[in-house]
């Protein structure tokens, strides 16, 4: 089971991060088998995604993507103010999200 602390090693020579969640399942107290490292610097999280995409992290290769927030509705739905402050919330994303890859 990987920890914060093994991610915070094999992600910090992208830059530094800002933050590092492992989601728990809240019924089995378990780590849902994924990730987000988040970096002060969104050009850091290019650098994680093209080197960690598809690399092996304690024996298990990893598939490493941008991580997007959640929108309350389609972007299609959204009025013209709306989008364009969607549009500035994920550029400033830093973040990356890890999941084991499929075999």
């Amino acid at each position: 089971e990987v920890t914060e602390e093994a991610l915070r090693e094999a992600f910090i020579p992208f830059g530094p991060i800002s933050l590092i969640e492992l989601p728990v399942d809240e019924s089995t107290g378990l780590i849902r088998g994924y990730a987000f490292v988040e970096y002060v610097d969104p050009m850091d999280c290019r650098e994680a995604l093209d080197n960690m995409n598809y690399n092996e992290l304690y024996g298990q290769t990893i598939r490493v993507s941008f991580a997007h927030g959640t929108t309350k509705h389609a972007v299609w739905e959204m009025g013209e103010e709306e989008r364009e402050e969607h549009k500035r919330d994920i550029e400033a994303m830093a973040g990356v999200r890890i999941l084991p890859a499929k075999p």
